[in-house]
Order: structure tokens, then C-alpha cells, then sequence
């Protein structure tokens, strides 16, 4: 039995598709310049989520996490500890971005502080 589901719409119509808690899914979507790739998975019980910044083909450049969490939006009164943090800083940085050179280097390090998270 199916417990994460997808959709995809294009120039060809709508695509679906299915995937179990041991399977999880993942998804691309991608441009000449680079693609979002979405990871939908079960961790201890939780519905989780991770959403990269990607190469794609021959786009060159490595993997930056850009959020992770948890998929209920009510999580029965638990904190979410890792998504508003990262919202807490990207909100407080981003007036101060003059390029992108700078987005890259705050993403950097949002990504290297969940990989200390443990996520």
C-alpha cells in the first residue's frame, strides 16, 4: 500500500506515482542550470522531507540541502525544531544578500549546520 504519492505536470499531461515507507520517493525538477530534488521519507515513525538544490547533467557544482522537516504541518505540539531555525535565518540574512555568491555561502552553511543535527 502506497503512503507517499506524487504528481507531475508537464507538456505530456499529469504522472503519479507511489511509494512505501521502506521506499520513500524522490523527485527532480530540473532546468539547463541546475535542479530541486525532493526527498519524502519515514524516520522513526515521522513523515519527513529534505529539499536539495542540485547539478543537473552537466550543470557542474555539488548538492545544498535548502530545508528539511517534518510533512505534518501539526506535529501534535512538538516542536519543529529545524525548519523555523532555518527560517529564523534565512529571514534575518537575506535583506543583507547583495549577490549570489552570498546565497550560496548562507545555504552552505544551513547545510553544514543540519548535518550537525544529525538530519
Amino acid at each position: 500500500m502506497s503512503h507517499f504519492y506524487g504528481t507531475l505536470q508537464g507538456n505530456r499531461g499529469e504522472a503519479t506515482r507511489c511509494g512505501t515507507t521502506g521506499s520513500g520517493m524522490t523527485t527532480y525538477c530540473a532546468g539547463w542550470g541546475g535542479a530541486i530534488r525532493t526527498q519524502a521519507f519515514c524516520h522513526d515513525g515521522i513523515d519527513m522531507y529534505k529539499v536539495f538544490r542540485t547539478p543537473w547533467k552537466n550543470s557542474g557544482g555539488g548538492s545544498i540541502l535548502l530545508s528539511a522537516g517534518r510533512l505534518q504541518a501539526d506535529c501534535g505540539g512538538k516542536p519543529d525544531h529545524i525548519t523555523p531555525w532555518a527560517k529564523e535565518l534565512f529571514d534575518s540574512w537575506l535583506p543583507q544578500v547583495e549577490n549570489l555568491e552570498t546565497l550560496d555561502w548562507m545555504q552552505l552553511q544551513v547545510a553544514q549546520a543540519y548535518t550537525r543535527i544529525g538530519i
